[in-house]
């Protein structure tokens, strides 16, 4: 196996490891959602409104910090491809782009949060 095949396998195990992170961050909003559903239906919620705005505000924070290391990867791939004369920069420059536009998106919707609104803003 060669150092750029390992160093790129290295950052596979990263990106694993984030995408699980991510999926557990659509779980929790997943919980969130409902709970918007169980009020405004007015039945007994999951989460009393403190309680939800801090999930909300920490699952935000840790869709953020994934967006970030999926930017950081895609940067260090770029970077690998470089150093070991690889074909797709092409490819790696739009994967660098796209992580730029996530962190911006997660940026703005952390924002929101911050803010004190949920999800569902009531009527």
């Amino acid at each position: 196996m060669t150092n750029y095949n390992l160093e790129e396998s290295e950052l596979l195990k990263w990106q694993l490891l984030l995408t699980f992170i991510f999926i557990g961050t659509l779980l929790v909003s997943l919980t969130i959602t409902y709970n918007e559903i169980l009020k405004m239906e007015d039945k007994e919620p999951l989460y009393n409104e403190d309680v939800e705005l801090a999930i909300l505000r920490t699952n935000r924070l840790i869709a953020l910090t994934v967006s970030l290391g999926f930017l950081l990867i895609n940067v260090r791939d770029k970077n690998l491809k470089l150093l070991y004369n690889q074909d797709n920069l092409e490819d790696a420059d739009k994967q660098i782009i796209a992580g730029i536009l996530s962190v911006v998106a997660a940026i703005i919707v952390l924002g929101t949060a911050t803010t004190g609104s949920t999800e569902n803003p009531e009527d």
